[in-house]
């Protein structure tokens, strides 16, 4: 029961782009590559991406243990623990992400190509490669742009599936569902939407209910079956993590103070990172710039999206699929978010390829070819720029020019102190050599997880313990901006009298959304104890 008619009914608005294709295929794949590989060992490591290094360089024995007491599934430090084994620097763990995030531009192209010609293939491919999200998450050691180009093979999949029939294309969609859930545990908002969407969408098709809810049921007990192993620690998880368990969030719901983060983080694949810089100024000026030029940027978006909306929705097959691909999702996350459940802005990277598909459509649609030319030139600015200036900023942490400052100051005797996990665990990664020398302050803030990948002997429980120290580096970071002197609160707890601090030096990130304080304290006589 094949069916074509999508692909041909909206193939016909490409125009002969006929031998040129391979052509721009591989130049949107080397934008793409390029994007992904520039400035890759530039950015700090910060504390996620060192839990996904300590995990993964764990025999498997240890690491899966330590995982069911963390957040996440365990596929993508499988993984890593692999990909170890052919080296451990920063660029080659974030190697892996490149490698997912380039398979996900060619997931991505399929979906369009398949579906509404190589036109619309080629522009969603286009969008993927610039989002700025998605290099984001493409240069990040951790498990997001493994879930982006799962996620998309998965919509691939279910879209195939309804249209063919075929056992084939459900095999696909049960494997790449099921590696989903042992990706991220937010992939099962998705998979719920698309099984829906082949339940209802089948005898849309002349297909019987019955054995569309037949198939349905085969689709979702095969999953369940794959998933078994995992099984008792996702139920595990979901009690810690959304039934106000240890790792729960102390708020809940949304409420207004939330709605940025709910609402407006998850386009920062499509909002411009442009003026950023201007923000971070508080300028009041360039703050109220920044808020016209995104106005305009999102005024123009919304509405070629709404074409695209336009386009599917006279279709009642891909009505459907908005529906149960979107508003479906989108209505379970708020459930979860209502019962308290953890929820990042990173979790929408899988819902790219869906909204990439609506404005490319919008753009093919458009009656004047001169306004469509001229909106995606305007677009497709923004979004190279925005990525550019991402690519010029430390946004995640501060901790690499922080530890350069370190090594490269401190003797060989000294202790490293740090104050939170936040800077012990990237100083951890980046100063293998002298691991033996660097601790933590044992406090409230310290995770059981940090505890159990740290190891006891790295918890500093009283200041007597650096009675024998004749320097020590004290570290604290933390992003707010918040401009209270927390090394002078660890000084009087910790160091009390006896010590003078030698140098002290702030790492921020532009803006100061991030810092870092480092600080240099020597005894003042030998002979002195704490």
């Amino acid at each position: 029961m094949s069916d074509r008619s999508d692909s041909q009914s909206f193939g016909k608005i490409a125009g002969n782009v006929g031998s040129y294709v391979p052509l721009l295929w591989g130049l949107i794949f080397l934008l793409g590559l390029l994007l992904r590989l520039s400035h890759l060992g530039a950015m700090s490591v910060w504390s996620d991406e060192a839990f996904s290094y300590q995990f993964a360089s764990r025999p498997l024995g240890q690491m899966l243990p330590l995982l069911k007491m963390d957040v996440h599934p365990p596929l993508y430090f499988l993984l890593l623990h692999v990909w170890l084994y052919l080296g451990s620097s920063a660029v080659w763990l974030r190697g892996l992400s490149v490698v997912f995030g380039m398979l996900f531009l060619i997931a991505g192209y399929l979906i369009g190509k398949r579906f509404f010609g190589v036109y619309v293939g080629l522009l969603l491919m286009f969008f993927l490669a610039i989002s700025p999200s998605e290099i984001h998450y493409s240069q990040e050691i951790r498990m997001y742009s493994l879930l982006a180009f799962l996620a998309a093979m998965m919509i691939y999949a279910a879209l195939l599936y309804v249209r063919s029939f075929a056992r084939g294309h459900m095999a696909l969609f049960v494997v790449t569902a099921v590696l989903c859930l042992y990706t991220h545990y937010y992939s099962l908002f998705l998979i719920g939407g698309l099984l829906l969407y082949i339940l209802i969408d089948l005898p849309g098709r002349g297909v019987k209910t019955e054995i569309a809810l037949r198939r349905v049921l085969t689709c979702l007990g095969l999953i369940v079956i794959l998933y078994f192993p995992w099984v008792e620690t996702f139920f595990t998880h979901l009690w810690n993590n959304v039934l106000m368990g240890v790792h729960s969030f102390e708020r809940g719901g949304v409420t207004l103070s939330r709605m940025h983060e709910y609402l407006f983080d998850p386009l920062l694949g499509l909002v411009p990172w442009v003026p950023i810089r201007l923000q971070l100024s508080f300028n009041p000026f360039f703050t109220l710039f920044w808020y016209v030029e995104l106005l305009v940027f999102l005024v123009v978006l919304t509405i070629v999206s709404l074409l695209g909306v336009k386009q599917l929705w006279c279709q009642a097959s891909w009505r459907r699929f908005l529906i149960c691909a979107l508003a479906v999702p989108i209505v379970l996350t708020l459930v979860h978010v209502q019962l308290h459940g953890r929820l990042y802005s990173r979790c929408f990277i899988i819902y790219l390829p869906i909204v990439f598909l609506l404005l490319s459509l919008g753009l093919v649609r458009m009656r004047s070819r001169v306004v469509a030319a001229g909106v995606l030139i305007f677009l497709a600015c923004f979004f190279y720029l925005s990525s550019k200036i991402y690519l010029s900023l430390d946004i995640r942490d501060v901790t690499m020019p922080a530890y350069n400052y370190v090594a490269e100051t401190r003797r060989a005797e000294d202790l490293v102190v740090h104050a939170n996990p936040f800077s012990f665990m990237p100083f951890l990664y980046y100063d293998r050599a002298y691991a033996d020398r660097e601790y933590i302050l044992n406090s409230q803030r310290v995770s059981l997880i940090v505890r159990l990948l740290a190891g006891k002997k790295k918890i500093l429980v009283r200041p007597a313990q650096l009675e024998q120290a004749p320097h020590v580096w004290l570290i604290v970071s933390d992003w707010s901006f918040d401009n209270r002197d927390w090394l002078q609160r660890l000084e009087s707890r910790w160091l009390a009298s006896g010590w003078i601090k030698e140098k002290v030096r702030r790492f921020p990130v532009s803006g100061g959304l991030k810092w870092c304080d480092v600080a240099l304290y020597r005894r003042a006589s030998p002979e002195k104890k704490l």
